[in-house]
């Protein structure tokens, strides 16, 4: 099957045969045509994301896939944007990404990814990243109709509550509600937050794992409205949601937190 020894046009790296794509074992540049790509030509990214990919990659310990995937979503968005510019944040979006879509069970949040970035000296926050997806996120054509936090927010929040703590909790912090008045609360608060974030905001991360930062954000004002204290911890949600407690966190502190609570 093999046809001789190849070699990256790009880095000079060896080429394998991944999942999808012949691919640079060293640098993730997609060599030829695959299920992706309409076109069967080469196509070498800018020159300007080989540099950083390889740090990040190197920093963060990302396979080769998801810098395959980083790839091919940043050429995506430029190709369809005409644009030639090498554009950092665009290239920190996409391997953040790859990593929700492709990779949900690694424990890379945005923060790490922003971090990584600044220990090599580039000058990149969590929230210049989110910006740069939400401006970008129609070049990838995510279906709005099957992805959004709506379709699961009833699911989710029935699950918060029949968590065992949820009772406790309740009395604990001498709050007179039975879970029912809790759980509609809980309901109609964050169909009050999704309707204030905007959809340009909220389809650049995985709705399933939002759906789970909201009801907790929705618990946070809840309480703040009756001047008690927070019912949900991250840790109660997690376990009942089965969402990664980091993934809630990253969410939450990135996207929710600075809307909700630092612009008012």
């Amino acid at each position: 099957m093999s046809k001789g020894l190849e070699i990256c046009p790009e880095c000079g790296g060896k080429i394998i045969l991944s999942s999808f794509e012949k691919i640079c074992e060293r640098c993730g540049l997609g060599i030829e045509k695959n299920a992706y790509k309409k076109e069967n030509r080469k196509t070498v990214i800018p020159k300007g994301i080989n540099a950083p990919l390889k740090e990040i990659s190197i920093h963060l310990n990302l396979n080769v896939n998801i810098r395959h995937y980083a790839v091919y979503y940043y050429k995506k968005i430029i190709e369809a944007d005409e644009k030639t510019g090498f554009n950092l944040p665009l290239l920190a979006y996409c391997i953040f990404y790859s990593i929700r879509k492709h990779y949900q069970n690694i424990s890379i949040t945005l923060n790490d990814i922003a971090k990584a970035f600044q220990n090599f000296g580039y000058n990149l926050n969590s929230r210049s990243i989110l910006k740069e997806g939400s401006k970008n996120m129609h070049y990838l054509h995510v279906n709005s109709s099957s992805n959004r936090s709506e379709d699961y927010l009833i699911r989710l929040v029935d699950m918060v509550i029949k968590h065992s703590e949820i009772p406790k909790r309740l009395a604990k912090l001498g709050v007179k509600w039975l879970r029912r008045e809790f759980q509609n609360k809980l309901l109609m608060k964050s169909r009050e937050i999704l309707k204030e974030l905007p959809f340009s905001q909220r389809c650049v991360i995985n709705p399933f794992i939002l759906t789970g930062a909201i009801i907790y954000l929705a618990d946070k004002l809840i309480a703040q409205e009756y001047k008690q204290k927070s019912i949900l911890t991250q840790r109660i949600i997690s376990e009942a949601t089965h969402i990664a407690e980091y993934s809630i966190s990253d969410h939450y502190i990135n996207l929710l937190k600075p809307i909700f609570f630092n612009s008012k």
